[in-house]
């Protein structure tokens, strides 16, 4: 087999001039198209592959050349040479982001994020989404108009892992660049990975330094601190980068909330950020406390039947939202009761926490199906609730609603979230499976719009 060099034609039509780069993935090349009045290209070689590679390889270039974004260096074509794969791309003569690393001004940061994020955004978009899997300043190009071009995503998901090819082809992604999700024995590709990576590639190219010493984010799970950028660079990228690296997936932002966050600041506005950020950290958000603005489905007909008529129990109460008490609950004298076909103990119970429409025990505690509504200023949020209570408790199978659009259907034990599905409208994703303290346990996160999963814990 023949070794790359100055001069060589490769396939009868590229002359290679100069090597621009290497690594473990192979060699990166500028070459002269000989049927094109010698224009300049990119020819970037893989390492080499037997055949069952080579047509994992066509299949995964196939899915990915039909791509067209302003922040996306795609490739024009593709071919093997010596069993080696290659691509040909633009060149891109003003370099990688890496050369920044280390002394990149926050004006430059700020549109690093949004074109990065723009190109992740649109990948991310397309069916199935295509996850990146390698985001990192060598693999960001500027190109000549000055923006940021994300390259080598065709090794995305790569479906050459396990089809004897090179060993850089089998393992897509560098360890200082991962995030924790991807250290787990049954790591999934998801697209909030490829966030995590943006996020340590700020940290990179502000510091000169990736975070953790190369440990990746592992370290985090591990009990490391969160990195903080220098103090001269402002709290709003500082916020935007950690963000980005939260140790849990479903705290990240979206490439799409980045993109537009950063287009903003980039305009000179003062934008909110639409996730939720600390001082040291990212606010870990619970089934009790995550901001969303609205339910957009609920599992199945019976249960839909069911938020309307919550809903429009509390429209005719005129109540909204308050909170359920987990202690004894004791009925107020303004108890009243209900002819209701003939049921008894069904009444309206006045509550420190809202009012209860249903059945009650011999103490007068709620306790059997019924319809709550909870107080204005309920701490956790919450505005209606309709199932099985419990001697004062939700305790069993039900529905409940935020006053923020969150939902919760599935089933409860002794007040807490047990088994079933939460949804998180604002941030597009539902998680399904076991809560422990209303927090989830065990399940998937997965996106409301086309169900791919985004994280499994």
């Amino acid at each position: 087999m023949e070794d790359l060099r100055e001069k060589l034609i490769v396939k009868e039509r590229y002359r290679l001039s100069k090597k621009l780069g290497e690594g473990s993935f192979g060699e990166v090349w500028l070459a002269e198209d000989m049927l094109l009045d010698n224009m300049q290209v990119a020819l970037k070689f893989y390492q080499r592959t037997d055949s069952e590679g080579q047509t994992a390889f066509t299949r995964e270039y196939t899915r990915v050349l039909h791509l067209k974004h302003d922040n996306l260096l795609t490739a024009s074509y593709f071919d093997f040479y010596q069993r080696r794969p290659f691509l040909v791309m633009d060149y891109c003569s003003r370099g990688a982001a890496s050369q920044y690393k280390g002394h990149m001004e926050e004006k430059k940061v700020w549109q690093f994020v949004h074109d990065v994020a723009a190109g992740l955004a649109y990948m991310h978009r397309q069916q199935p989404p295509i996850i990146h899997q390698d985001i990192k300043p060598g693999n960001v190009l500027v190109h000549s108009t000055g923006r940021f071009v994300v390259t080598d995503f065709g090794i995305s998901r790569s479906t050459l892992s396990g089809s004897g090819s090179g060993e850089a082809l089998k393992s897509a992604g560098t360890i200082a660049y991962m995030g924790p999700e991807r250290f787990k024995a049954n790591a999934e590709t998801i697209k909030a990975s490829d966030i995590w990576s943006l996020g340590s590639s700020v940290y990179e190219l502000v510091t000169g330094n990736v975070p953790f010493q190369g440990g990746g984010g592992v370290m985090l799970t591990a009990g490391a601190e969160m990195p903080a950028l220098p103090s001269n660079y402002s709290k709003e990228l500082n916020c935007v980068m950690q963000a980005c690296m939260a140790k849990d997936t479903w705290n990240r932002p979206r490439a799409d909330q980045l993109a537009t966050y950063t287009e903003a600041i980039i305009r000179g506005e003062h934008p909110t950020p639409p996730w939720k950020s600390k001082s040291g950290g990212v606010e870990q958000p619970t089934a009790m406390s995550s901001a969303l603005e609205k339910v957009v489905k609920i599992v199945s007909r019976r249960s839909v039947l069911i938020v309307l008529a919550v809903v429009a129990a509390a429209v005719l109460l005129g109540l909204l939202v308050h909170r359920c008490s987990s202690g004894t609950v004791e009925p107020s004298s303004s108890t009243e009761a209900l002819s209701d076909g003939g049921k008894e103990n069904v009444e309206i119970v006045s509550l420190p926490e809202g009012k209860w429409k249903g059945g009650i025990n011999n103490e007068g505690k709620p306790d059997g199906d019924g319809e709550l509504s909870y107080k204005f200023d309920d701490p956790d949020g919450r505005q209606s609730y309709m199932g099985s209570m419990k001697n004062g408790k939700r305790h069993g199978k039900g529905v409940l609603l935020y006053k923020n659009g969150n939902s919760f259907d599935g089933e409860f034990r002794d007040d807490d979230l047990w088994n079933g599905t939460f949804r998180n409208v604002e941030d597009g994703l539902y998680f399904s499976g076991t809560f422990l303290r209303n927090a989830p346990q065990h399940g998937e996160w997965r996106y409301i719009d086309d169900n791919t999963l985004y994280e499994k814990i």
